[in-house]
């Protein structure tokens, strides 16, 4: 190749390249989805077990299309398959799901059905039992037992195995390709029990990948609450020269006074709002359900 030509070529690679470094300085790569866990897992003794039960019980709202999450308990079996039980929301719509694993090469593989049938809002009763090798994984009237090899569930934790450790007991929503929002719509598990009606207790809270701030979760004994919706405000204020009272809204009572805007974050629901106010000559009393679905405002004027 002569001088001449070379050099043109080396001119159009470096040319090429410059365009690459601009086009990818103007159009950066959009950050990628995350993968979360929130809810609770297991902090107290190692209990075996040869059966787990409890109630799930979710709410109407907006939910979420285009991904796909799960709400579930999760528990290891004495043959190291890690087994499931609960709900899957597959395109926005809702589902009883079901999985356990094997150990294949030293790689864990999935056994799950993540449509098993459709479910609608309200309470669902959930459980598996376990014995002879086999796990009866039943939601609501509905049953299916599959071969895992295990003959009793581990409660604990952690596991251990191959000199690898894995998280052990959890009743948890994971959400794939989370993007910011979540659901607007509560999980609520209670009456988690093991055998001969055992409450499974001293649960602590479990969140991965997601900010606490984005989500709140209530624990209280076998009882785990995972309020999803992202909070809204309710704002009262009262025009008045001069006096003061209090406003009770769910379990909050805050004194007021004059003039004064004051704000309460709650999650999205039905409230009853009620407010005390007394000057030195009248006294005004109110009472209100409101559907808190975006932020409201309350703003009376009273006469001193």
């Amino acid at each position: 190749m002569k001088l001449w030509a070379l050099i043109i070529v080396l001119i159009l690679i470096l040319a090429g390249l410059l365009y690459l470094g601009f086009f990818n300085d103007q159009h950066p790569k959009q950050s990628q989805p995350t993968h979360i866990y929130l809810g609770a897992i297991y902090n107290g003794p190692l209990k075996k077990t040869d059966s787990i039960s409890g109630n799930l019980y979710f709410n109407g709202g907006q939910n979420i299309k285009g991904i796909q999450y799960y709400v579930v308990l999760s528990v290891w079996d004495s043959n190291n398959s890690y087994d499931q039980i609960g709900i899957s929301s597959v395109d926005g719509l809702f589902f009883s799901t079901y999985s356990y694993t094997e150990i294949i090469n030293g790689s864990i593989k999935y056994e799950y059905d993540a449509t098993w049938f459709p479910i609608r809002e309200g309470l669902h009763i959930f459980g598996m039992t376990i014995g002879n090798g086999y796990v009866d994984f039943k939601f609501d009237n509905v049953s299916i037992k599959k071969f895992t090899g295990g003959n009793y569930f581990v409660v604990s934790k952690t596991i251990t195995f191959d000199q690898k450790e894995y998280t052990g007991f959890t009743l948890y929503e994971e959400i794939y390709k989370f993007s910011g929002k979540l659901p607007a719509i509560s999980f609520n598990f209670t009456d988690v029990m093991a055998a001969n009606n055992q409450e499974i207790n001293d649960l602590i809270p479990l969140s991965q990948n997601i900010s606490i701030d984005l989500n709140t979760v209530m624990i209280n004994g076998n009882t785990v609450n995972i309020y999803n919706q992202n909070p809204l405000t309710l704002k009262v204020r009262i025009d008045s020269p001069a006096g003061e009272g209090f406003i009770d809204v769910a379990d909050i009572n805050e004194s007021i006074k004059n003039n004064i805007t004051y704000s309460i974050t709650l999650i999205p629901g039905q409230y009853n709002v009620k407010i005390e106010f007394r000057t030195s000559i009248s006294a005004y009393n109110y009472s209100k359900n409101i559907s808190l679905y975006k932020n409201v405002w309350i703003n009376e004027t009273v006469e001193s």
